[in-house]
């Protein structure tokens, strides 16, 4: 079966995660403090995965050929990789602050999508001012001074990337997903909370990536 391939802008992106965030934020039910969203068997990656050890081996097998190049367009391009034993759990902190992980394993939970709503300034400063000057990324020049920091960094963006498109194409696509409270009592409240997020990203669009770009367009107005 053909991949599943589609593209979306980098910053787009960002803008959707702070929309993402605001919107479960503001609409927690009261008294919840996280829930967990399971039977995820489709998680969207870019295309940066395919040169960063920590991402391609988990995804792809030891014997995967890695790119020692990061260029500006592998930030935009996603696809679509099958994988099991994969869940969200998502935390709703009473001070507003709030994050996502994307798990991936059963027996040794890896976060391979992970974004936090405290540091997403810190994110769009990276993105908007640093990586443009640091593409392409070269990964073999190790002795560069900047190497470790821009690594580091960039393996952040594409964690929060993973995160923010995974979760929007879950919602959009699958209705079998299975969500639960965290604590057990919370779990009506929880399902009704990610009902109501499915519905309104739904209405976003004809598509997965239309959804994700008029949501990211909403950050303008926030």
């Amino acid at each position: 079966m053909e991949k599943v391939k589609f593209e979306v802008e980098l910053n787009r992106i960002l803008e959707a995660t702070r929309v993402l965030l605001e919107i479960l934020q503001s609409e927690k039910p009261s008294g919840m403090s996280g829930l967990t969203i399971e039977n995820v068997n489709h998680i969207t990656v870019p295309r940066t995965v395919e040169s960063l050890r920590a991402f391609y081996i988990p995804l792809f097998g030891q014997n995967s050929k890695e790119k020692n190049i990061i260029t500006a367009e592998d930030f935009n391009h996603f696809e679509v990789v099958d994988i099991y034993h994969s869940r969200f759990s998502i935390y709703l902190l009473n001070d507003g602050a709030i994050s996502i992980h994307l798990l991936i394993g059963k027996e040794y939970p890896y976060a391979i999508g992970e974004v936090w709503s405290n540091t997403l300034g810190g994110m769009y400063y990276f993105c908007n001012d640093v990586l443009p000057k640091g593409l392409p990324f070269n990964l073999l020049d190790k002795k560069n001074r900047d190497f470790s920091y821009m690594h580091n960094r960039i393996s952040d963006v594409t964690r929060l990337a993973i995160a923010t498109v995974s979760l929007v194409y879950n919602l959009y696509s699958f209705d079998d997903i299975q969500v639960k409270g965290e604590r057990i009592e919370d779990t009506p409240l929880a399902l009704d909370y990610i009902n109501s997020l499915k519905e309104k990203i739904r209405a976003l669009g004809n598509s997965v990536v239309e959804a994700i770009k008029i949501l990211g367009g909403f950050g303008s107005f926030i």
